[in-house]
């Protein structure tokens, strides 16, 4: 993922970005045998941080906030499928911030989130297990610090 943060405050951000997901499924079918599906999803994060401990090249954070993630290529058994539209989801966080410089840094971040709403169509492993625990890492920028 890659995400930007803007500073509200000394201790307060507001945390967006883009990241990319990859629901991977095997499923085992009477007549066919077994069938794999691959769901591509890319996903903006909105979320208010608040720095624990806050020192020049590292901040621990916790955040809150929610999630549209949308679905950009499904393929079941090698045919492409069609029908996920949006699915929205609340978020919770902690992370580590290691800041390269003034303005970017790299991140790691387990994270909860809980599907709260889907506009529908492909089944997930999140369709019927709405709640993940997940890690996220990468790039993050802050700016207006």
């Amino acid at each position: 993922g890659v995400t930007v943060r803007y500073p509200l405050s000394d201790r307060f951000y507001l945390m967006s970005g883009l990241e990319y997901s990859l629901y991977r499924s095997e499923s085992e079918r009477f007549l066919t045998g077994k069938e794999q599906q691959y769901a591509h999803y890319l996903g903006i994060p909105v979320r208010v941080d608040w720095s624990a401990l806050k020192t020049k090249h590292l901040d621990l954070y916790l955040g809150a906030g929610l999630s549209a993630d949308r679905c950009v290529h499904a393929v079941s058994d090698g045919s492409k499928i069609w029908g996920d539209k949006m699915n929205f989801s609340l978020l919770a966080a902690g992370g580590a911030l290691v800041k390269l410089n003034r303005w970017a840094g790299l991140y790691l971040e387990p994270q909860f989130s809980w599907r709260a709403l889907s506009s529908g169509g492909i089944e997930t492993y999140r369709s019927e297990h709405p709640a993940m625990l997940g890690v996220s890492a990468g790039v993050r920028f802050t700016i207006g610090e």
